[in-house]
Parts: structure tokens; C-alpha cells; sequence
């Protein structure tokens, strides 16, 4: 009997021992077949996708072709690949017609009629020459913009976050708030001896609060911030009005719940909230209001004169120090903090916006720097050269945590820089040796002991700094040098940095209603007391008052209470991490897929449909 078994299974080519397959009908071998063949064009697609992310066209298509030989796969080519994206993308083109001054601006640089920049050490008039003449066009009145698009409207973008929201984390429930946050921001993505690229990426970032608090959803994650938009150009007034003129209508229409306006997943029941967080720098410009290097009014949301923060008290336009009664104060350094900051309302912007539109047309005026200079002095530094105010809430503005905190830390690292290299060169050996020695590598100690930018030190290095303060730092000076007021507020001044670092980061409330309403009462005194000490050590200075200090101790308070109120949720929800990463995303696929050439428009349209596969698929860039 084995010997004929042994011959069967021979001829059969299969084992008589196995159990005998179980019966399927010819409907159940169709349905297997039909979800075998998806699976595997889906299996192959996100093969495809995934080898185009790390290659070119062409490359991609020899990978393929030899991919198919070895494994018999299926796979599209790339050309198929790029028409079937799930998002597409168009040429933006914006004109900008310019006005006379900076035509004449213009002509006096070609012509050398600018003495300044000629008499600058190092000054190449030819490369400038060149440059502004491939710049401008032969009517020297315009200057072309390039970019690129998805296509369609804000509303339509806001409906591709959501879509990927139901996706992932299932239908919306009644009670839930959406929130968009809008996020421009301009980087340089090459720079080499001919030429430097800046590029200016829109991105719109959904957020969650029910999602976040049940640490489903991360707000410093990129998987739900969507690039839209890439613009080469600077962050200019003019290019930030001609390149957002149809987001903010739009815009406006979600927050006012228009007719017409469609929000997928939504219901009535549903709130949602827009907001822009931008850089200082982008906000200034965007605002158009008075710079932070002006003379009277430099902070764009409040009716603070230059100085009041620091002193505690008001300034008047000849530059006195006055208390509220009028009267001059003399020795205001020694009185604590007694200026009280005043935002200025949507209400109060709009009518400084048309205040200043009305004095510039009825007076004819003809210069907009002289008129600036008016606005700066009597309007509270508001003018009506930036985003209409109807289109607009200033209230709507969110600082970015990130960068804020970055700013102060560095500051921070830099007074107690100064103090250390001050001292004995045993001491800051020492201290190089026990305390930078076990936080930085050998480059960042240089740049630290050679009183060099700290523009080096990125945000993991601040973190690494705040978290080792308590356990490396403050024993150090309290064991090497020598107790004094000013080694006393130093170290006051970065115990109260580790705690509003702390607070500014979080993002879920994990505490009970009555304890985070003591955490905030806390932070606010935390805040003034760290004003106080910088204050005292020099740190924060009247005439030089740094804006992110300002918005720390005056905005933030304001900001913290009304994100709890609205959202439960913590400040740190509002943190351009997201956005950077995405930004990072994009210069490396400009500087790995990118020729020389970066004036055409294929420049800016390939690298955000890449993009588009880096949001749709979750896929890295890096």
C-alpha cells in the first residue's frame, strides 16, 4: 500500500495524506479572486509610491522595470503614477504692479545712485546689477510671481483635512470643535554663489481638542498639516496680500458660517475655529503695522508705547516716564511693575484701520513712510496698507509657542553666558568642563565660550538646557560662585524659565478644573516675576524691549485663559513644530529632486505634488 500511494503522489504531485480541501462555490472563488486582485493593485501602488518618494521619474522607472523582472509585480509607471495623485496641482502666477518710490528705489540701484550700498565693504554692484535687471520686467512697473497650488478653494482644502480625519479617527461626534490653524512661513531652501531661493509654504493644520485630550491626535505631528500653497518670493507686504487674497474671503465665510460654505463630517452642532499663528516677522508684515524698531508703539495687539512694559509705567510722546495722574516719575527702576497692558479689540482695530485709511486719502497723502510715522505716533501703530480689516480679527491671532519659547530661552543662556565669561578663566573652564561638557558637543561649547550667535542651538538644544537646570546648573552656582544679588536672580530667573516652560508646552489637561485654574493664577505670577528679574539683570532693557518678551508676559495670560475657556484645552496646542517639520519636508525634496534651474515652474510644482504624497500616504521626507 505505500508503494502505491508513493506512485500516486508521485503522479499527482501532491501529499494523500492532507485533509481534503473544503467545499467553495463558484461565487466565493470569484469574491477571493476579486479581493486577491485588490489587495495586490493596492499592495503595488503603495510599493510604486513609495520607491517615487525616494527617486526621480526616471529613476523610479528603472527600479521598476527591474522590480518586475525579479518579482513579476505589477507596477504603474511613473508617469500613470502622477496623473492618478489624489490631490492636484496648478501654476500660480501673481503680477505685482509697484508703486513709484520703489520703482525709483529700484532705478537708483541699477543706475549707482545709492550711496550706501556703495559705499559698503564688499559690495558686488555687478552681481546686484544683474540681479535686479533679470528681476524686473522691461515696464520696470511689475514683477512676476511664480508658484504653486492644489487646486480649488481654502474650503476645499479644509474638507481634505477632514476627510482624512473621518478616515482615521471615525465620524465627528455632536458636541465636537474643530480647529484650523494657519500657519505661513517663508525659508531659503538653496543658496549658492549665483543665486538663493526663497520659498513661502501656506500650510493649514486640523486639529481636535476631544482627540487630543484622549491622546489620539498629537498638535506637534504633521500628519494633518496640509501644504497648499508654495510661493518664491520674501515675506513681503506685497506678496503676502497678492498670494492670500482668496484664503482670507474664504476664510471669513467658514468662520461667519456662510451660505454655500460645505464642511464635510460637520453638523450645525459642530463649532470651528480659525486661526493664523505665524512668526513675529510674517505677522508684522502681514499687519503691515508699526515695525518693532519704531519709536512710539512697536507691539501690534495692544496700546503699549515702546518701553511701558519694562518701566510699569506710561510714556508720553516726549519720552517721560508718568504715572497715571500725569505726573513724571523719577526713580521708577526701584518701584515694581505697575503698567497694566491693553489689548486692542476687533472692534477698536477696525476703527484705527479706517482712521488711517480716511487720513491718508483726505489728506492726499502721497508718502506711505511719512504717514506710517503719523500712524505710529496717534494710531497705535495700526495702518491700513495691510490684510482689510473686514476679512480679518486680530483676535484670531495666535503666537507660536515654539518660537517664543526658543527666543527667550536663548536670551536666558545668554545673560548667564555674560555672567560666567565675567568671572575668573578657572571658572569658566569649570563650568565649560561640568556643566556644557555633559549637555553640548564640542562645537556648541565653542560657539557658547567664544560669545558667538547662538543661532546654532535649535530646539532640542533650548529643551536639553531648560531640563538640566534644576540637576547641572543652579547646583553649580550655588557651589562656585559667590552668593550675590546677581547670582541670587540668575538663579531665580531660570528656576521660573523651567516652570513656564513647563506650562507654556502642555497641550492636554490632565488635572482637575480648580487645579489648572491655579496652574494659570501661578504662571501669571510667574511670568511678572521673570519680567522683574530680567529686568533687574539687564536682561530686559526699556529701550530695546524684545517682542516675544512682550507677548509673554501681556499676551500669553490673555491666550492661556481663553484657550481653557474655549478648548480645554493648554497653550502648547499652539506650536509651530508641526509646520517646520512639514517645511523641513519640503526643502529636502527641493535640494534631492530639484535641478539648478529653480526659476521655472516646474520648480515649485513637482515638489508640491511630492509634498501632497508626503500628507496623503503619511510618508517621510527626510
Amino acid at each position: 500500500m505505500n508503494l502505491i500511494a508513493y506512485q500516486l503522489e508521485k503522479r499527482l504531485k501532491q501529499s494523500l495524506n492532507r485533509n481534503p480541501d473544503p467545499f467553495i462555490s463558484d461565487d466565493e472563488l470569484e469574491s477571493n479572486a476579486n479581493l486577491k486582485q485588490t489587495f495586490d493593485k493596492q499592495s503595488n501602488m503603495d510599493v510604486a509610491l513609495r520607491i517615487l518618494q525616494e527617486c526621480t521619474a526616471k529613476g523610479y522607472d528603472r527600479i521598476k522595470k527591474k522590480l518586475c523582472e525579479m518579482f513579476n509585480l505589477d507596477l504603474p509607471s511613473s508617469y500613470t503614477l502622477m496623473k492618478e495623485l489624489p490631490l492636484d496641482v496648478e501654476l500660480v502666477a501673481i503680477e505685482i504692479t509697484l508703486d513709484d518710490e520703489t520703482v525709483r528705489q529700484k532705478d537708483d540701484l541699477v543706475n549707482g545712485r545709492n550711496p550706501t550700498l556703495l559705499k559698503k565693504e564688499g559690495f558686488d554692484f555687478k552681481s546686484v546689477l544683474e540681479k535686479a535687471s533679470s528681476f524686473f520686467n522691461e515696464k520696470k512697473k511689475t514683477i512676476k510671481l511664480i508658484g504653486a497650488k492644489l487646486k480649488g478653494t481654502y474650503v476645499e482644502y479644509c474638507n481634505i483635512l477632514l476627510d482624512k480625519m473621518e478616515k482615521r479617527h471615525g465620524s465627528m461626534k455632536a458636541d465636537d470643535q474643530v480647529l484650523f490653524i494657519n500657519s505661513f512661513d517663508g525659508a531659503e531652501v538653496f543658496r549658492n554663489n549665483k543665486q538663493s531661493a526663497g520659498v513661502i509654504s501656506y500650510n493649514t493644520s486640523l486639529l481636535v481638542p476631544r482627540l487630543i485630550q484622549e491622546r489620539k491626535m498629537s498638535p506637534h505631528a504633521s500628519k494633518y498639516c496640509l501644504t497648499w500653497q508654495q510661493i518664491r518670493g520674501k515675506e513681503d507686504l506685497r506678496t503676502i496680500t497678492c498670494s492670500t487674497s482668496e484664503y482670507f474671503k474664504h476664510r471669513r465665510r467658514i468662520e461667519t458660517n456662510a451660505d454655500g460654505v460645505t464642511l464635510k463630517h460637520l453638523t450645525s452642532t459642530n463649532e470651528r475655529f480659525v486661526y493664523d499663528m505665524h512668526d513675529g516677522k510674517f505677522l508684522y508684515s502681514m499687519l503691515a503695522c508699526s515695525h518693532y524698531k519704531r519709536k512710539y508703539h512697536r507691539f501690534l495687539w495692544c496700546k503699549c508705547k515702546k518701553g511701558e512694559g519694562v518701566m510699569g509705567y506710561h510714556v508720553n510722546l516726549k519720552g517721560k516716564v508718568i504715572d497715571p495722574a500725569g505726573k513724571p516719575v523719577e526713580n521708577w527702576k526701584e518701584q515694581g511693575m505697575q503698567h497694566s497692558c491693553t489689548l486692542i479689540t476687533d472692534e477698536e482695530y477696525r476703527e484705527l484701520f479706517k482712521k488711517s485709511m480716511k487720513r491718508f486719502y483726505e489728506s492726499n497723502e502721497t508718502d506711505e513712510e511719512r504717514h506710517k510715522v503719523w500712524c505710529d505716533e496717534s494710531n497705535f501703530g495700526v495702518t491700513h496698507f495691510g490684510i482689510d480689516c473686514d476679512l480679518f480679527d486680530i483676535s484670531s491671532i495666535r503666537f507660536d509657542t515654539f518660537h517664543m519659547m526658543s527666543s527667550i530661552i536663548k536670551q536666558v543662556m545668554t545673560c548667564l553666558r555674560e555672567y560666567i565669561l565675567e568671572q575668573s578663566p578657572d571658572i569658566y573652564e569649570s563650568f565649560s568642563k561640568n556643566v556644557l561638557g555633559k549637555i553640548y558637543n564640542e562645537y556648541l561649547i565653542h560657539v557658547w565660550n567664544n560669545r558667538m550667535k547662538l543661532s546654532g542651538f535649535q530646539g532640542k538644544e533650548c529643551s536639553s538646557f531648560v531640563q538640566n537646570i534644576e540637576n547641572i546648573i543652579v547646583p553649580y552656582l550655588k557651589e562656585n560662585m559667590m552668593q550675590c544679588n546677581r547670582q541670587q536672580n540668575i538663579i531665580k530667573l531660570l528656576k521660573l524659565l523651567k516652570k513656564i516652560d513647563k506650562f507654556v508646552r502642555m497641550t492636554y489637561i490632565d488635572v482637575e478644573e480648580d487645579e489648572y485654574k491655579e496652574m494659570m493664577t501661578e504662571f501669571n505670577d510667574n511670568v511678572k516675576n521673570f519680567y522683574k528679574y530680567g529686568r533687574k539683570l539687564g536682561m530686559v532693557k526699556e529701550e530695546e524691549e524684545i517682542f516675544y518678551f512682550h507677548v509673554l508676559r501681556f499676551y500669553m495670560p490673555n491666550i492661556v485663559e481663553t484657550t481653557y475657556s474655549r478648548h480645554k484645552l493648554g497653550v502648547g496646542i499652539f506650536s509651530m513644530q508641526a509646520f517646520e517639520r512639514r517645511n523641513k519636508e519640503s526643502k529636502n525634496l527641493f535640494l534631492k529632486f530639484c535641478t539648478l534651474n529653480r526659476n521655472t515652474p516646474a520648480f515649485l510644482i513637482n515638489n508640491l505634488k511630492r509634498l501632497s504624497l508626503t500628507f496623503q500616504y503619511d510618508m517621510e521626507s527626510t
